[in-house]
């Protein structure tokens, strides 16, 4: 139209209707197809989600989308002409998924389509499924300091239980060597004294013999021999029990029982005393109250009843007797020796068969005595199985005696 001054145009508007909302035609989570009429959509926390969608609205032409994700952006997406999209891996929450669309122009936009969703951890990264882990992975710790507290303890028995061992085995070493060297002692204290003396002895009697024989009475020519030959025999006792010691330190002694009579091995013993015994008027009684027939090694038990029977002799006064007496008891061949000489002390008899101690007393007649005698009797009756003791009292004499089995166990 016109004025007085201009022309005036007007260029004709297409009018602009709202459209109805594009519909969704598909849903795929990890590649698996979902139901689209599923009002409210809970996915285990996928990977991928797809959203395919389409406008039926707005047949022909150019159709362009917006697309929006809400609980995770507010903002809608440029214009895009894929009828889908694709969302990346998700946290966990509650979304709600919206699409609109247009045709390509001046057009307004359609209402928008909306789908909601909600991302849910799978049962194992639930907060129940992450304290059970930590309720387990506590209880595996726990299990594992005691089993290894349980090992501690085991390993510190077995060092315990080593070192005791080792312990026990040094400590026996030590007796073991403090034995020996006692016995060493022993051994050289003999020589250099009890052996020595004796030899003394005799050399000054044949000293007189040599160089006095010719001024010598018959009688006394007698007298000096005599002593020679007593001083001989009791070296000679003195020796054998000092070498037959020394073979039993040794353990060159072979120990060999056999089946025999112990009133032979009695009388053999008495045989070999009783020139001691009657050269200070000494009786020697025996008593056998059963023939006992035992199993021993004849060469230690002879030892031990010689050397009981001996002493007996030496601490015995003279004119006086000694008493043998040969029993069964309980399984065992008993002997008892019995003097009636000074006695001994309380106090000494349980260090009389010690080698440790040294316990020595001289005759009635100031015989001379080692000791020895009573450690040899100890180690052959112990290698019997049997035991050996005293009974005394000091001014009434001493009862010794021994015991062995009847039938020896062949341990040795």
């Amino acid at each position: 139209f016109g004025t007085k001054t201009e022309l005036n145009y007007s260029a004709g508007v297409a009018e602009k209707k709202e459209k109805k909302p594009p519909i969704l035609t598909g849903i795929l989570v990890d590649g698996q197809v979902i139901s689209t009429q599923t009002k409210q959509l809970e996915i285990n926390k996928p990977s991928f989600i797809q959203f395919e969608y389409i406008s039926l609205e707005m047949p022909g032409g150019d159709i362009v989308y917006k697309t929006k994700l809400e609980g995770f952006s507010d903002v809608w997406s440029l214009e895009i002409t894929e009828n889908e999209v694709l969302l990346p891996k998700l946290p966990v929450g509650e979304y709600t998924f919206k699409v609109k669309a247009r045709q390509h122009g001046n057009y307004n936009w359609s209402d928008a389509c909306a789908v909601s969703f909600s991302v849910v951890p799978h049962w194992y990264q639930t907060w129940w499924a992450y304290l059970l882990y930590l309720i387990t992975f506590s209880i595996l710790i726990v299990l594992a300091i005691v089993t290894y507290n349980r090992r501690l303890i085991v390993q510190k028995k077995m060092l315990e239980h080593k070192v005791k061992a080792r312990t026990k085995e040094i400590s026996e070493k030590n007796k073991e060597l403090e034995y020996l060297n006692t016995t060493k002692d022993k051994f050289f204290s003999i020589i250099a004294h009890d052996l020595r003396n004796p030899f003394l002895s005799i050399m000054g009697v044949t000293n007189v013999l040599s160089s006095e024989y010719t001024d010598l009475e018959e009688e006394e020519k007698q007298k000096l021999i005599d002593l020679v030959h007593s001083s001989t025999e009791k070296t000679y006792l003195l020796l054998e029990n000092l070498l037959t010691w020394a073979r039993s330190q040794t353990n060159t002694i072979t120990f060999e029982p056999e089946p025999t009579s112990l009133t032979e091995l009695v009388n053999e013993a008495i045989g070999i005393s009783e020139a001691a015994a009657h050269s200070k008027n000494i009786r020697i009684n025996c008593q056998i109250k059963d023939e006992i027939e035992i199993e021993v090694d004849k060469n230690m038990i002879t030892t031990v009843l010689r050397n009981l029977i001996m002493n007996a002799v030496k601490y015995s006064y003279r004119d006086k007797s000694i008493i043998i007496e040969v029993e069964k008891e309980d399984g065992f061949a008993k002997v008892s020796v019995e003097d009636c000489g000074v006695g001994i002390e309380p106090q000494h008899c349980a260090d009389l068969f010690k080698v440790s101690k040294k316990i020595s007393f001289p005759g009635t007649e100031d015989e001379k005595g080692t000791g020895l005698g009573l450690i040899l009797c100890k180690e052959f009756v112990s290698k019997h199985h049997g035991t050996i003791d005293v009974i005394s009292e000091p001014g009434k004499g001493s009862t010794f005696w021994f015991k062995v089995p009847l039938q020896q166990r062949h341990t040795q």
